[in-house]
């Protein structure tokens, strides 16, 4: 069940990216040119031009600004890419596909099968209370409008338990093979199908997620390394006050 988690983990990584990269713009870019727009309401015509000198790349210190920002979302972005890298390694690293070797056994007759919500396939015979659930990463490979048309209660079942755990004080199967009168709606066929699709959409949304902010990450070396440098280089204009100004404006 690797693979439940890996994509879901990625998912929630993708929604955590896109909540930090709009927390670092408002922290960078958004709220202080805010707040640096109410404090010109009062100003001069030569103070707000100094405000709007920032867009001239000739002027002094403009680098050096977009040097802070730039190490703070080349740091967040290279973080993020190590964080998906080791996660990558952790959880899709450890992927191997369904055998039947460790299944075991169970046979009964059908009491009730539904889908839930979330395309779960729950079963129960009525030789035990157990509830026996097919995953979702299986159930959308299978034609349950099929299983539904063509079974009654009573019929023959035969099922595969994969593994067993605890849920509320009752014991649930999850089960990776499923026969109802001698009829196969999911086998292992499907089950590797399943999980290779299942398991390419994680490794999907890694590599555009780790594309992403690797890119990033470069594209920020590249700026504080080479093209903020030059930048530098072409400022001529120092806008700072002198200390003559800076006396005058005190007196």
């Amino acid at each position: 069940m690797l693979l439940v988690v890996f994509v879901g983990i990625q998912y929630i990584v993708l929604g955590i990216l896109l909540i930090f990269l709009s927390i670092i713009l408002s922290v960078t870019i958004v709220l202080p040119k805010n707040h640096k727009l109410k404090e010109l309401k009062d100003k001069s015509d030569y103070e707000i031009g100094l405000f709007y000198s920032e867009y001239d790349k000739r002027v002094m210190g403009n680098a050096r600004a977009n040097k802070q920002t730039a190490r703070i979302t080349t740091s967040a972005f290279g973080v993020m890419f190590i964080l998906a890298l080791i996660m990558f390694i952790w959880i899709g690293g450890d992927y191997e596909p369904t055998t039947y070797e460790d299944t075991v056994e169970i046979q009964g007759t059908l009491r009730t099968i539904q889908k839930d919500s979330d395309d779960n396939i729950h079963i129960k015979i009525n030789e035990t209370d157990t509830d026996m659930t097919i995953s979702s990463i299986y159930s959308v490979q299978m034609n349950f409008s099929e299983i539904r048309n063509n079974t009654n209660v009573g019929d023959s079942v035969i099922v595969y338990k994969e593994r067993e755990y605890t849920s509320h004080d009752d014991t649930a199967f999850t089960i990776v093979y499923l026969e109802i009168n001698d009829v196969e709606y999911l086998n292992y066929d499907l089950v590797i199908l399943a999980e290779e699709v299942n398991n390419n959409i994680g490794l999907k949304t890694f590599y555009w997620y780790g594309g992403v902010t690797l890119t990033d990450s470069i594209i920020g070396l590249i700026s504080l390394i080479i093209i903020i440098p030059i930048k530098e280089s072409k400022e001529i204009y120092n806008l700072s006050l002198t200390e003559e100004e800076k006396q005058f404006k005190l007196n």
